[in-house]
């Protein structure tokens, strides 16, 4: 789980910090670790008209000896309760000691906010941050130990 917040700049510009909060996993483990507003127009209608993110994902395998496998990863990335979009991976293999970046472009047109949504943009936009939340799930597995016949 990971807060992402959008930072309003002058202009066009914008920017995002990744918040993380994680104990170091014993596991192999999957992790948002950036995200970046590039656009965002909400409509006085309570939908957002127009928003895309970039985030980072890492998949990540600490294991000395076995490599790990992860399916149907999916990860949510939201506003206030609303889903913007569904971000989603082929199965794929995380080598002894390695890591697997992902790169994804979020982008949702017309997601509708509702009252507690509308209210929640309206003041994260007088206060200039936009947060946002990206949550998810994957499959993994991995061998843990292998089996030695003794004589």
């Amino acid at each position: 789980m990971a807060d992402v917040e959008g930072v309003r700049g002058g202009g066009a510009s914008a920017s995002t910090a990744v918040q993380l909060q994680e104990a170091p996993p014993r596991a192999p483990y999957v992790a948002v670790r950036a995200a970046s507003l590039y656009v965002l127009v909400y409509g006085q209608t309570g939908a957002l008209d127009d928003v895309q993110i970039t985030v980072r994902v890492e998949a990540r395998n600490g294991n000395t000896h076995s490599a790990a496998y992860f399916s149907r990863l999916e990860c949510r990335l939201a506003f206030a309760g609303a889903t913007l979009a569904v971000l989603r991976a082929y199965p794929f293999r995380v080598p002894a000691k390695g890591v697997l970046p992902l790169a994804y472009v979020a982008r949702a047109e017309g997601a509708p906010l509702g009252d507690a949504g509308s209210v929640a943009m309206e003041a994260a936009l007088r206060d200039g941050v936009v947060p946002f939340r990206v949550e998810g799930e994957a499959r993994m597995r991995w061998k843990v130990a292998g089996i030695v016949g003794v004589d």
